[in-house]
């Protein structure tokens, strides 16, 4: 599943769901990801950290 920083309010048209700019969208569907960043709802996906970056934020 991809997450992809949210840059201004809407609502999913297929899920009705409300989302706020600086929240998460996430979703399974890269073609909706791509429509929603098009439309300037949606910012760069959101990356998981690596083990190594979660080990140096530990020190």
């Amino acid at each position: 599943m991809s997450k992809y920083t949210v840059t201004a309010d809407f609502i999913d048209k297929k899920t009705k769901e409300y989302y706020t700019a600086g929240s998460v969208y996430e979703t399974d569907s890269q073609e909706r990801a791509d429509e929603l960043k098009e439309l300037g709802f949606l910012g760069d996906e959101i990356k998981p950290r690596t083990s190594r970056a979660k080990k140096e934020d530990a020190k």
